[in-house]
């Protein structure tokens, strides 16, 4: 493998860029990459340079709560796999389940799965005190849907509940409390 770092054009003082070939098998891969350098010379992204903390922050590193699923990650929670019973909403993430909701906490919802093998497709949802909470999701039957709260759904200080438009669907929730 060959590396090598340049200017472009090359008599000038502009920003670098770094070339790579690789050679795979019989083949000779190229690759070009920027390098980003600050006024004093320093790679942007390097210790000391003028990027340095911003990217500490950006990927979870330094501040508090700066990348939400860096922080889910180290101190989330994963609600019980609960299964819709009764013909009612049923307990999903309360302050009497297993594991339980703290009182005085605001819940983030960072995923949320549900699961079918009822034999029918089905319509389920989220509720907190017998509203929904989310847009019912239809899903077949023997099939499942994982969906991804990006920037998080908070739900505040409040029991959540799962339901369904029958019995046995599966549901199980992931994210914060604050």
């Amino acid at each position: 493998m060959a590396e090598a770092v340049v200017q472009l054009p090359p008599d000038s003082t502009g920003k670098k860029i770094r070339a790579i070939e690789l050679v795979v098998g019989a083949h000779t891969v190229y690759m070009e990459g920027s390098v980003p350098y600050d006024e004093d010379g320093n790679g942007l992204w390097a210790v000391g340079g003028d990027g340095y903390d911003a990217l500490l922050a950006t990927i979870g590193l330094e501040g508090e709560h700066t990348n939400p699923r860096h922080y889910e990650k180290d101190n989330g929670f994963y609600s019980e796999v609960v299964t819709r019973a009764g013909g009612v909403a049923t307990a999903l993430w309360t302050t009497t389940t297993t594991p339980d909701r703290t009182a005085g906490l605001d819940t983030t919802i960072y995923t949320l799965e549900i699961e079918n093998s009822t034999g029918a497709a089905v319509t389920a949802w989220l509720e907190i005190g017998g509203a929904a909470i989310t847009v019912p999701f239809h899903i077949n039957d023997n099939d499942s849907v994982t969906i991804d709260y990006v920037g998080g759904f908070n739900t505040g200080d409040a029991d959540v509940n799962c339901n369904a438009s029958v019995n046995d669907v599966v549901f199980s929730i992931k994210g914060t409390e604050v």
